[in-house]
């Protein structure tokens, strides 16, 4: 059994993915005459799911190679691979088993510390969101209250929150081959974003702009205001990247048929993995 990984930090590419794959591959055959016993070839990735185009490069990998088979590992599949080895019956003798209540809720989210991303605004702008796409209406209203006010507190520890929930949806999307964030689908964008028209001009470049440039580094094109140390600025930012994560949400779903609440815990999962360096 020959392993390969892909588990690229901060930033996790479908293309990228497809090309270690091809290209470990590659090698494995180079050394064909040390590994010529392989029966069977596993590719690891870092992500929560394996999107199904990984699943097609595999099978086409199998069908040229007989006597081998190719299989993707994502988080997800490792979790299972130690679960089937595990010692259930230590555990329970351990620690019990779940209550059934405890069963029925949603998993427990934490933000790690060594991330630097303020814990309590994160935690919060995940619920939030969550509350809105669940349709919590009284939970999302309250959540809000506590929102406003700790943005007009600071609205720049805000910013790196907001910054970095739109980093996940970007990430999220195009994982998802759901479309290009260099040039999203503004109609649709528009449509899924509870923003006013007046957020569409300067102040959505430089919403969309500040996570994109740090995904897509010299490839992102368009050109954008930056804010300086401007306070009511940075505080209309974090509004509008507020209102495009949730809008970027939607939008990934009305493409990909996945359901909104799902697409979030990917989101999630990024704002909790992608590390910021202390100061940025």
């Amino acid at each position: 059994m020959h392993f390969a990984v892909y588990a690229p930090s901060p930033y996790f590419k479908l293309a990228e993915a497809k090309r270690k794959m091809r290209g470990d591959f590659s090698r494995l055959l180079e050394c064909w005459e040390i590994g010529k016993q392989v029966k069977q070839w596993t590719f690891v990735i870092n992500y929560p799911g394996v999107h199904p185009s990984l699943l097609s490069e595999a099978q086409e990998i199998e069908d040229s190679h007989p006597g081998v088979k190719v299989f993707v590992w994502s988080r997800y599949d490792l979790t299972q691979q130690l679960l089937a080895y595990a010692r259930m019956d230590l555990l329970h003798s351990e620690f019990g088993t779940a209550e059934h209540e405890a069963q029925r809720l949603v998993p427990l989210n934490f933000v790690p510390e060594d991330t630097a991303l303020p814990s309590d605004e994160a935690t919060l702008a995940y619920k939030r969101l969550r509350a809105r796409i669940t349709c919590e209406r009284d939970e999302f209203e309250a959540l809000t209250a506590q929102w406003l006010d700790g943005l007009a507190d600071n609205p720049f520890r805000w910013l790196v929150v907001h910054t970095q929930f739109l980093i996940g949806a970007m990430a999220a999307a195009t994982m998802a081959n759901a479309y290009n964030i260099s040039n999203p689908p503004m109609r649709r964008l528009k449509h899924a974003s509870p923003l006013d028209e007046s957020a569409w001009g300067t102040r959505f470049a430089t919403a969309w702009g500040i996570p994109a440039k740090m995904i897509l580094k010299e490839d992102y094109p368009r050109k954008y205001k930056g804010l300086g140390e401007d306070f009511q600025r940075a505080a209309e930012i974090c509004m509008v990247q507020d209102g495009l994560t949730l809008g970027a949400v939607r939008v990934h779903s009305s493409i990909t048929r996945e359901w909104e609440s799902d697409i979030l815990e990917d989101v999630w999962s990024y704002v909790t993995n992608i590390k910021i360096h202390s100061g940025e």
